[in-house]
């Protein structure tokens, strides 16, 4: 699946330079350089916008269950659930 193709791409995926570049930080090629600081900087502010992404699909689901549950009252159980 598409996870599998993003943790498993290697070299050949579109993450293979990445991979490369953390390679490069951890293992120290670039260890005393302080792009490796923005870098990390980008990895945070990355995080940040996936779990934003995150919260706000939550809330989107939870707000079509909502409305949903309000339009159909006898069939609140069966959508409340799947929410």
């Amino acid at each position: 699946g598409i996870i599998g193709g993003i943790t498993g791409g290697g070299d050949g995926g579109p993450l293979g330079p990445i991979t490369g570049i953390i390679g490069g930080i951890t293992g120290g090629d670039l260890g005393n350089n302080p792009v490796t600081g923005v870098i990390q900087t980008g990895i945070d502010i990355l995080q940040g916008v996936e779990s934003l992404k995150t919260e706000i699909i939550n809330t989107g689901i939870n707000t079509v269950a909502d409305t949903i549950i309000g339009v159909f009252p006898q069939a609140e159980h069966p959508v409340g659930d799947l929410a």
